[in-house]
């Protein structure tokens, strides 16, 4: 066994090297990308996942084409079952189907055939025995630092329920503060803490059985963003006391409130999401603020978006946003307009600029008196 060195890729694993023989290497049952009631799961079961889940025949299809790169590094542990991988599963999977026809399911098995005929005798001997970087221990610090620091900020960033499963993992399993995971994955404390109570909004909708607990877990990223607009955090009841023992049930309102949110932001089996693009987050905020448009929600056949919005008084205040923004545009063009009154193309903007506010001044005959009193005043001045 010999010390540690760079992978192909230049990337440093801080672990002694071994070599190892492809198929009688372990799948990881606890990596943090597999969702939580797949954890544990049989050798047989984990490489299914990775065909039904992972878009293994992609890496297949590359190894096929181009042969056996070993470009980024495997990373195992030692168990008294063998060598268990924690880096490179997706990898790992691929190459025991390109090896073990017997490891290939039914469904998939012409594909894989395919796979299989199509690598070289050069190529099957690359993969039968491949290089391994070997840690004692799963819970090993330089192991947590080195897969934490390449998926959740690294060069091989993992999705977003991906990143807040293994934060929640080096929380609840290794008892790291926010600020000891933000250290290993070089971030900041406050993104580590968003990121679990996201994870721990999702565990709590699954642990009450909340309707569409799923599809919200799948859109992890929509829920981040989410979480991350007080007045969804205030429907909630969802604060940061910096204190992951104070967030085992960040949603802090009634079980309802809860359903409701999950329901109406994600959708569920039997309904339709209210929120259809996630762009609307800020302005779903204020939806859910109002009680007027929460008592619509609520009582509703076949809430819509825009209807919720408009009783929130959300259009209300985009209509004062345009007006002011057109007020700040205007005073910008004055000092300009002097120098420019006899330009064809100015005199039609302002004749198009005077028409609309001849429009908008019908609906506001105070403001229209006010303002011929004042243009009065200034002109015998």
């Amino acid at each position: 066994m010999a010390t540690s060195r760079k992978s192909a890729s230049g990337q440093h694993a801080p672990f002694p090297l071994s070599r190892a023989k492809t198929l009688d290497l372990l799948l990881d049952d606890e990596n943090p990308r597999l969702p939580p009631e797949d954890r544990g799961a049989s050798q047989p079961k984990l490489v299914e996942i990775m065909l039904e889940r992972f878009a293994i025949d992609e890496i297949a299809e590359s190894i096929c084409a181009a042969g056996f790169l070993p470009l980024d590094p495997f990373v195992a542990y030692e168990t008294s079952k063998g060598l268990v991988v924690l880096e490179g599963n997706r990898r790992l999977a691929t190459l025991k189907l390109l090896l073990d026809p017997g490891a290939c399911p039914k469904r998939f098995a012409d594909r894989w055939d395919a796979f299989r005929a199509r690598i070289t005798p050069e190529i099957r001997q690359a993969i039968e025995w491949i290089d391994v970087y070997v840690a004692a221990s799963r819970a090993n610090a330089d192991v947590l630092s080195y897969i934490g620091f390449r998926h959740v900020n690294g060069i091989m960033p993992w999705d977003a329920a991906e990143k807040a499963a293994y934060i929640a993992n080096l929380v609840e399993k290794h008892g790291w503060s926010y600020q000891q995971v933000a250290e290993i994955i070089g971030s900041k404390r406050q993104f580590v803490e968003k990121w679990y109570i996201g994870y721990r909004l999702v565990a709590q909708a699954q642990s009450q059985h909340v309707p569409g607990f799923e599809r919200m877990r799948d859109q992890f990223g929509v829920l981040h963003r989410a979480l991350q607009a007080p007045k969804i955090r205030d429907f909630l009841g969802v604060t940061f006391p910096g204190d992951p023992k104070k967030s085992r049930k960040p949603c802090t309102r009634s079980h309802r409130d809860l359903e409701e949110f999950v329901r109406w932001t994600f959708g569920t089996d039997d309904h339709k999401p209210v929120l259809e693009d996630s762009r609307d987050l800020t302005k779903w905020g204020t939806v859910l603020e109002s009680q007027d448009a929460v008592r619509y929600l609520r009582t509703a056949d076949d809430p819509r978006f825009d209807r919720a919005y408009a009783k929130s008084g959300g259009l209300k205040e985009g209509l004062v946003d345009s007006l002011q923004g057109a007020a700040d545009r205007l005073e910008e063009a004055i000092p300009l307009i002097r120098q420019n009154v006899g330009d064809a193309d100015v005199q039609r903007a302002v004749d198009r600029c005077a028409d609309y506010f001849v429009q908008i001044l019908r609906y506001f005959p105070g403001i229209q008196k006010e303002q011929n009193i004042r243009v009065q005043d200034d002109r015998a001045s």
